[in-house]
């Protein structure tokens, strides 16, 4: 295996992002491509606010990174896990009943104590129909019969996915003081989920029936998503989820996902004050999104480079050409933040033969994982310098030399052996 030498380090693309002519009404946006990251458009994006249901998206999330996707998996209810509390107790108790208990008046999908269901149909329920019941459920499931263990491991996992702003204290998103997000953490969170293929199809689908259980008969569950009916005034075609929210204090809140020509783009928008706006504003930052053209950068053009390398002993400069060209792909408002490394063979040793590899270009992203290796090959052969050469034939004579000498004093150490034995003899 070859082994690479650090060399150089440059800066090839590094811009901010244009910023999208959008009047968004929400008071906190953010706007992402769903596969690179970059962002399009954001206000706002770093400021704390109360998520409401769209908590539900990191409890989606977690449940499936923890059980590996295992849809099949059979849950039974607990009683801790349907408990109720009314708005009013939970707000006079200063907030000091349990987190966890669900709110009488909020939305569930009736869950009995003891009731019996597929792991699929929880979160079906949970994201279509956002039940509270099914979000405490899988919490408790999934955080082995301890929602506060599930919270704290959450909690912990968005840590990783860069969501530092972000402190959930419950499952479902009933408000809390301590409950809170940043639309940019949502939209790293949303980033992550929509990578998994169960959760994608969960989040994009109208309806779902839910299955006969051990308690209820099976009963068909709607998305509370407008973008993703076909009879709403929202519906929109390019629409593939993810999760809406409502709160007294969290107002309106919307995590959605929009596909057009191989291109996902994420929307978040928090705190609006109403239904309608959340909806609108995803729509209008999809739509001005998805006019933007589509630019493109040779960052390498295949033939000769003008990288060099200076080797010791060489007869000359070691002159590079490329096979491979590399051209770099992306939207207006979305230039990428590309970095290059130049790296040289190590322990390079001459000669060097034509179209030898003696290099290589790593372009990498901002998170630093390499998209593209460009390799460099010596243009022509090169050889010894005559100082080389010189030197390593007398290097070459004097081993000689000293060769000669030894098989001397070999052969002379034997003949005087010989004739000592002679004598004796």
């Amino acid at each position: 295996m070859l082994r690479y030498i650090l060399v150089s380090l440059f800066f090839l693309l590094s811009h901010l992002h244009a910023q999208l002519d959008v009047d968004v009404k929400s008071d906190a946006a953010i706007l992402i491509n769903a596969d690179t990251g970059a962002i399009i458009y954001e206000k706002n994006s770093r400021t704390p606010h109360y998520p409401a249901s769209i908590t539900k998206v990191a409890t989606a999330l977690y449940a499936l990174e923890k059980t590996g996707g295992r849809l099949d998996e059979m849950v039974e209810a607990k009683r801790e896990a349907v408990a109720s509390v009314t708005e009013k107790q939970r707000e006079s108790s200063n907030f000091k009943i349990n987190p966890h208990w669900i709110e009488v008046g909020g939305t569930h999908i009736g869950i009995k104590s003891g009731e019996i269901l597929p792991l699929e149909a929880l979160l079906y329920g949970m994201m279509l129909s956002s039940g509270n019941d099914a979000a405490n459920v899988i919490a408790q499931h999934v955080g082995e019969g301890s929602i506060d263990h599930f919270i704290a491991g959450m909690n912990d996992y968005v840590q990783t996915l860069g969501a530092t702003d972000t402190r959930f204290v419950c499952a479902h998103g009933h408000h809390h003081p301590d409950h809170i997000t940043t639309a940019y953490d949502m939209a790293l969170i949303a980033k992550r989920a929509m990578e998994i293929p169960a959760f994608k199809k969960i989040v994009s689908t109208e309806k779902y029936r839910r299955p006969k259980t051990n308690k209820q008969n099976p009963v068909t569950l709607v998305q509370t998503n407008k973008l993703l009916r076909p009879s709403s005034n929202y519906y929109y075609k390019k629409a593939i989820g993810i999760k809406t929210g409502h709160g007294s204090r969290a107002k309106e809140t919307l995590v959605a996902a929009a596909e057009f020509n191989g291109r996902t783009l994420i929307a978040v928008l928090l705190h609006a004050k109403e239904r309608r706006h959340i909806f609108e504003d995803a729509v209008r930052l999809f739509n001005e999104a998805f006019k933007q053209p589509k630019l493109a950068k040779n960052l390498v053009e295949p033939g000769p480079q003008r990288y060099t390398l200076k080797l010791k002993g060489a007869s000359r400069l070691i002159h590079t050409h490329a096979i491979d060209g590399y051209r770099l792909e992306y939207h207006k408002g979305e230039d990428p933040d590309v970095k290059a490394w130049l790296v040289w063979v190590k322990d390079l040793q001459l000669p060097v033969q034509k179209d030898q590899k003696v290099g290589e270009l790593i372009f990498a992203g901002s998170d630093r994982k390499i998209v593209k290796r460009v390799p460099l090959l010596a243009q022509k052969e090169v050889g010894l310098s005559l100082t080389e050469r010189g030197g390593r034939f007398f290097r070459g004579q004097s081993s000689l030399i000293e060769y000669s000498v030894a098989l001397f004093i070999i052969a002379l150490l034997v003949i005087l052996r010989m004739k000592w034995v002679n004598r004796r003899l």
